[in-house]
């Protein structure tokens, strides 16, 4: 009779880390290609370990050598480092900034819910402290070579990639074959902090902490249901679950045995991680940074140091292959004068220089929308929902006068309370008609003199946001530099022919600069045309107040 294999999952998540930490993948190479990095002798490979990249872009990084800091004769070595100067230059010219995120709407009916969810957005950035996890971002980008997010309840969180285990050749993490998450050391109390989470048979005592592995990937349907609260009602042999557990490794002569408490299991429809890569390289996941760009380079320069330290090498050979490997590193990294601020050298040409910065500016900008995308998606789809959800519930905005808008929106204000006037006189039962210009001046005057205004936002107000709302990081939806080219020239020719639309065309050029053209100069002084106004007057079509507001 056949027997059905039982499956482990503790033995799964111990080979799979053991297989992470082991194993290399072959990239490129053949019998007679002897030159590229990292070949195996015997077999003339180029073969990758993504565990063994990453421990040694945080020695690099951090200045240290594989081998230890003293070299056979006991004489300390000397590291020049060339990696971490380049890969914090990179970070600086691909800066972004939670300014750098504004919601335009789709349409004009949507532009001052937009205003509104874009000036509480910015508020909510700087208190759940968004900024510093975009500006951690933007540092491990170009020295790791990959960035990964992850939600978590209402927090996002930049994963540490010295914590994941992943299949090594997978194309992203959505398809990889698994996806193993490493929290060291935590306590009893860390983990009660989540209530689904099954904690009883954990034997732990006060101070003692243990390491939980948190996998995503397919195990068999029979095994799920045993151990999951809910159950697969479909027929299917396997079924992507998240499995969070503990993990005892017992070595024997042969092969290690692995034991564990599970302690969460259940379904998903897909993993909670987004990526961004630098650069890549097919074959492998981890994506290629300023530190692996620069690993050869920095071999050869530390090299040099230590020889010219023992002096092994004539003065004129050691200056002339230190600059050597200083422009190629260069040359690999555009860390040339534009992108560290440094002066060129004399006598460099005007037209050279230029075209130099172009190219330096060209490839950061790259670079830039690479993270700007990746940032795009995780807030529209991960961040802005948290967002929405803390704000859902109606209440008060207050908009203050040094604002952007503020003057239209004071404008809206008057027109809704000017209607409201309207409205009780003529459900009243005076016979007098009142003087409408009076009244809407008085308006006018009173709203101009506040210093700020009070907006109600009713509840979900904000729920059919999204699809009225863009987000703008990196100009790839807008060429913003070409529209107010072509803007300013329609601006210039409607000026030269008198014609009064002219400063809605200068309003908009400053809204693309992202400022406000009555914020700056304030309203337009004009006087205001009243008419004699005969006897049983009426209003036409009163403007009503937008959607969302109310006084």
């Amino acid at each position: 009779m056949e027997t059905k294999t039982q499956f482990d999952i503790f033995g799964a998540i111990g080979k799979e880390i053991q297989n992470f930490k082991q194993d290399k993948i072959s990239i490129a190479g053949s019998e007679n290609n002897s030159d590229a990095r990292y070949l195996n002798r015997n077999q003339r490979t180029y073969l990758f370990s993504q565990f063994e990249m990453l421990n040694l872009i945080d020695l690099y990084y951090n200045s240290k050598f594989e081998s230890g800091p003293t070299d056979s004769e006991g004489q300390r070595k000397l590291f020049l480092n060339i990696c971490a100067f380049r890969a914090d230059v990179a970070s600086k010219m691909i800066d972004l900034d939670t300014k750098d995120f504004v919601f335009i709407p789709d349409e004009e009916s949507s532009k001052w819910l937009s205003f509104f969810i874009s000036k509480e957005f910015k508020y909510w950035a700087r208190t759940n402290y968004f900024g510093e996890l975009i500006n951690d971002f933007v540092e491990r980008f170009p020295k790791y070579g990959t960035v990964v997010s992850k939600k978590v309840g209402k927090e996002i969180k930049n994963v540490p990639l010295r914590n994941l285990i992943n299949q090594q050749d997978a194309k992203d993490l959505q398809s990889a074959s698994h996806v193993i998450e490493i929290h060291e050391n935590m306590s009893l109390p860390e983990m009660e902090e989540y209530p689904d989470w099954n904690t009883k048979d954990l034997e732990l005592e006060f101070g003692q902490t243990k390491t939980v592995y948190e996998r995503y990937g397919r195990v068999p349907t029979d095994w799920f249901n045993k151990h999951s609260t809910g159950r697969v009602k479909e027929n299917k042999d396997s079924v992507e679950a998240l499995v969070i557990c503990t993990l005892v490794e017992r070595k024997n002569r042969k092969e290690s045995e692995y034991t564990g408490t599970i302690l969460f299991c259940e379904e998903v429809e897909e993993r909670p991680y987004r990526e961004a890569h630098w650069k890549r390289q097919d074959g492998r996941w981890l994506g290629i940074g300023e530190v692996e760009n620069l690993l050869e380079n920095q071999v050869s320069r530390n090299m040099i140091a230590n020889l010219r330290r023992r002096a092994l090498l004539w003065s004129s050979k050691k200056i002339f292959q230190s600059q050597v490997w200083e422009d190629n590193s260069n040359q690999k990294s555009f860390t040339y004068e534009a992108a560290t601020g440094e002066n060129p050298p004399s006598g460099t040409p005007f037209r050279l220089q230029v075209m130099v910065n172009n190219a330096v500016a060209s490839h950061f900008n790259l670079k830039r929308e690479k993270l700007g995308l990746f940032l795009k998606k995780m807030i529209v789809e991960d961040v802005y929902d948290i967002f929405k959800k803390e704000n859902s519930k109606a209440h008060t905005l207050t908009v203050f006068g040094t604002e952007e808008g503020m003057n239209d929106l004071k404008k809206i204000f008057a027109v809704s309370e000017m209607n409201k006037r309207i409205k009780d006189w003529a459900l009243s039962d005076t016979k007098v008609v009142p003087d409408f210009d009076a009244w809407r001046q008085s308006i006018e005057l009173a709203y101009q003199e506040k210093s700020h205004l009070f907006v109600e936002i009713p509840d979900k107000a904000y729920d059919e946001a999204k699809s009225h709302v863009e987000l703008v990081v990196t100009g790839e939806e807008m060429n913003t530099e070409a529209e107010i080219t072509t803007l300013t020239t329609i601006y210039q020719s409607m000026t030269a022919q008198g014609d009064p639309r002219a400063e809605q065309i200068l309003s908009r050029i400053m809204s693309l600069t992202g400022k406000n053209l009555e914020a700056m100069l304030g309203p337009k002084s004009a006087p205001m045309a009243v008419e004699n106004k005969p006897a049983g007057n009426t209003i036409a079509n009163p403007q009503l107040a937008p959607a969302g507001q109310t006084l």
